[in-house]
């Protein structure tokens, strides 16, 4: 399903599961790097269309036992340029069972909250519009949740990704992580 265009002329969409293969498709074709970039290992080595769908299936799971927090939702979008993946973005739109497991949760507190996960634009896409138009549509669909506020996880040291969220509207809460892993 269509949801935005960029300025560039891509478009985000709503992925559905059996978008799995495209998107490790692209995945695979990328260096390792890369691959490390979008999804910290997360769907697996190599990655495959069976891990990527088996992290999004086990989504639920993983949040209950790794950060102590149910899931009430989860959407991925991917931009895609004439045909091709060029980015992508997960939302997950979760409550904390115990804020005192991890800073996020102590953070958010009780309330529900949405959290952007691998959030990753083709290098050579950059500066188009794409990873604003994926952030943005990713926000509009958690504020049509019980969602209180939008979160996301940026490595101190990743400047460029600290200026793009302030540049679409995020703001720095002072909350620090040394490893979230």
């Amino acid at each position: 399903r269509l949801v935005a265009h960029t300025r560039a002329g891509a478009e985000v969409r709503l992925v559905e599961e059996r978008d799995a293969a495209r998107l490790a498709k692209w995945l695979v074709a990328e260096s390792d790097a890369l691959q490390l970039a979008v999804d910290g290992g997360d769907f697996g080595r190599p990655v495959s269309e069976e891990g990527v769908q088996n992290k999004w299936l086990g989504m639920s799971e993983w949040c209950r036992e790794e950060r102590s927090r149910e899931l009430l939702s989860q959407q991925v979008f991917t931009a895609r340029q004439r045909g091709c993946a060029i980015g992508h973005i997960e939302v997950g739109v979760m409550k904390s069972i115990n804020v005192a497991h991890n800073p996020v949760n102590a953070y958010c507190g009780l309330e529900p909250f949405a959290l952007l996960l691998y959030v990753y634009v083709l290098p050579q896409c950059r500066g188009l519009g794409v990873g604003t138009a994926m952030v943005r549509e990713a926000c509009e669909c958690a504020r049509r949740t019980v969602a209180k506020q939008v979160v996301l996880i940026i490595a101190e040291t990743n400047t460029k990704a600290r200026r793009f969220y302030s540049r679409v509207g995020f703001r720095e809460t002072g909350v620090s992580v040394d490893k979230m892993g």
